[in-house]
Formats: C-alpha cells, structure tokens, sequence
C-alpha cells in the first residue's frame, strides 16, 4: 500500500457522526474540512483534529519499521494530545491499517 493509497483508505471510511471509541469513552466525528484536517469532541466545548500530516508520519513509521510504538504515535500527536493519540490509533484500529501487539502496532497490509 503506498502512503496516497493509505490517506485516501482513511478518508473514504471516515463520517461526520461516527463513533471514536477511546479507552475511557466514546466521542464523535464532528467534520472533515478541505484541508483535511479530523475534528472531534472532547467534553462538552473542546474540539480537536487530527491533521493529514500526522497520518502520514504514521504511515512511513509504520511502512519502514517492524512497528510503531505508543510513544511514536505520542510523538506524532504531539506532546500536549494525548488526545489525538487515542484518535490516530482509532483510525489504525477502525481501518484494519494497523493491530496492536503487545505495546507495538504493527501495519496489516503488504
């Protein structure tokens, strides 16, 4: 799978209104802008995204590795997201990309 074919698997199966399931609650998809950035609740007020960029990071991780750690996926979320971590390994999870092994990810297509 090439990183192209990687992004626009994602973005296919995402909607506005889906359920993001995280270990301590579900919340919601809210939108996909133009420049295809992932937004999402957190509590009542709080929006957050997931950015295009970061889901590319994961996939060259994840394409030239045995592997992409929970502190990588941190470090592709950046250190103030804890949030968005839990939202990118959705995504990982939701789409097939990746399974979790242990404490690693490790990417399911050839």
């Amino acid at each position: 799978m090439t990183e192209n074919e990687f992004i626009d698997s994602i973005y296919r199966r995402l909607r506005p209104g889906m359920d993001i399931v995280k270990p301590r609650k579900t919340t919601k998809l809210l939108r996909i802008t133009h420049d295809r950035k992932i937004y999402y609740r957190i509590g009542e007020n709080n929006k957050k995204y997931v950015s295009e960029e970061m889901l590319r990071k994961c996939y060259r991780r994840l394409s030239s590795r045995n592997g992409l750690s929970s502190s990588e996926i941190s470090d592709v979320a950046g250190a103030n997201s804890p949030c968005n971590k839990t939202t990118i390994e959705w995504i990982l999870k939701m789409g097939n990309f990746a399974a979790l092994n242990g404490k690693v990810w490790l990417r399911q297509w050839e």
